[in-house]
């Protein structure tokens, strides 16, 4: 009877190790607590408090396994995350796209990082797994210059010269042609550079014309101007002298610089 009552004992221990090491456990659920079993190895002869476990992504290790017990984990918590799985008993916070230049492409997961992207205008400088960890902005090309080639999210601005006889302000995909004035029928006020077009204006005909008409009125007041001040001083002049006691019967006095044929003026015969 004693036989029989230990090969039972021998029997129970034996059923209960196996079923401890081939059979998984059920889950604990209360709260957040979930205990993985049935995946990890034993205990190795050299290290008891350690054991090689695989849990799911965006989980930390709470307490480590035994030779007796699994792994005990933890969702990580907002803003953290592990992207792959590992011993970590702590997850990694989450990146923030707080660099000039960059955005949010995918917000953070517990099992994946944030993923940030350049803004409109910039370009990546330094590429990350799926996403961008600086950005610097797209080159401005000068007047003078035209853009040979656009940005993009991964490449920068390239800029080329403008040519003889071509013009851009740095903003354009290609130089333009200079205006050609003479085509138009108008007159060159100022030739084209390489950064600035041609000006143009209307052309100098009417211009010339109101240039006559302004020196002939001007001519004419001078003659006005120059015909008064003779009357006053070489006409005027004599007439008061003969009122006031010289003999009107007397030759008149030829005054230097002044013509006697011009006593035979209507002005003269007016005095």
């Amino acid at each position: 009877l004693l036989s029989l009552l230990q090969m039972f004992l021998i029997f129970i221990l034996v059923s209960v190790f196996i079923i401890k090491n081939n059979f998984p456990e059920n889950k604990k659920t209360m709260g957040i607590e979930i205990i993985f079993t049935g995946i990890y190895e034993k205990c190795n002869k050299h290290s008891r408090k350690k054991c090689v476990v695989y849990f799911p992504t965006g989980h930390r290790v709470k307490t480590d396994c035994t030779e007796f017990s699994s792994t005990s984990c933890l969702p990580c918590s907002d803003g953290t995350h592990l992207d792959q799985s590992n011993g970590l008993k702590s997850c990694t916070r989450c990146s923030i796209c707080h660099s000039a230049g960059l955005k949010v492409k995918q917000q953070c997961l517990r099992s994946a990082d944030t993923v940030c992207e350049p803004m409109e205008g910039f370009y990546c400088t330094d590429s990350t797994s799926g996403g961008c960890a600086a950005a610097q902005k797209h080159r401005s090309c000068e007047p003078g210059q035209y853009i040979s080639r656009m940005g993009t999210a991964s490449t920068d601005t390239e800029c080329s010269e403008c040519s003889s006889g071509t013009f851009s302000n740095g903003t354009m995909l290609s130089c333009q042609l200079h205006t050609q004035c003479e085509k138009e029928n108008l007159q060159l006020i100022k030739a084209g550079t390489t950064t600035t077009d041609a000006e143009c204006g209307e052309k100098n005909d009417s211009i010339t014309g109101v240039g006559i008409i302004v020196l002939v009125v001007s001519l004419v007041i001078v003659y006005l101007v120059y015909e008064i001040i003779y009357f006053i001083l070489y006409i005027k002049g004599p007439s008061r002298r003969s009122r006031t006691g010289i003999d009107q019967g007397s030759p008149t006095p030829v005054l230097k610089g002044y013509h006697p044929a011009t006593l035979n003026s209507p002005l003269l015969q007016n005095v």
